[in-house]
């Protein structure tokens, strides 16, 4: 019942997983679960995806960069991307957590674009929801056009 409930409602299993450690009731643990938690990589991983879709982004604009800029924001998706796919290659049971943090990491890489480009005079506008499939966040040499 405890996995299930992992999968069905993460913040409630968390919240029965911290209360059974505080109590120490070693039987009301969810250890594969735990174990597989405590290995996540969560806020690294979380860092790449906003560092990949800001770049994204920076691209999808075109906001008259120059050709350097766009090499070097090729770059810096490039290698944010070949961290990810590492993990992923490393660790595949990640797949599912990098792939449901996107909409949270879009709006902060759109937060952060709205941020800078206001400092450069720009005004940037977004789609609501992430303009990239998680397939194309992750392909290599994929770039908006």
């Amino acid at each position: 019942m405890t996995s299930n409930l992992y999968d069905e409602d993460y913040n409630l299993w968390s919240d029965q997983q911290i209360a059974a450690l505080k109590n120490r009731d070693v039987d009301a643990l969810d250890w594969d679960n735990l174990a597989a938690d405590l290995d996540y990589p969560k806020y690294w991983i979380d860092h790449h995806l906003v560092m990949v879709i800001s770049s994204l982004l920076e691209l999808y604009g075109d906001f008259n960069a120059e050709d350097f800029e766009k090499y070097h924001w090729k770059t810096f998706v490039d290698t944010n991307r070949l961290m990810l796919n590492g993990v992923l290659e490393d660790s595949p049971h990640y797949y599912d957590k990098i792939k449901s943090a996107i909409p949270r990491a879009y709006l902060s890489a759109v937060n952060l674009m709205e941020r800078h480009g206001k400092a450069k005079g720009f005004e940037f506008k977004f789609p609501d929801t992430c303009p990239f499939s998680f397939e194309q966040i992750l392909e290599d040499g994929w770039y908006p056009a």
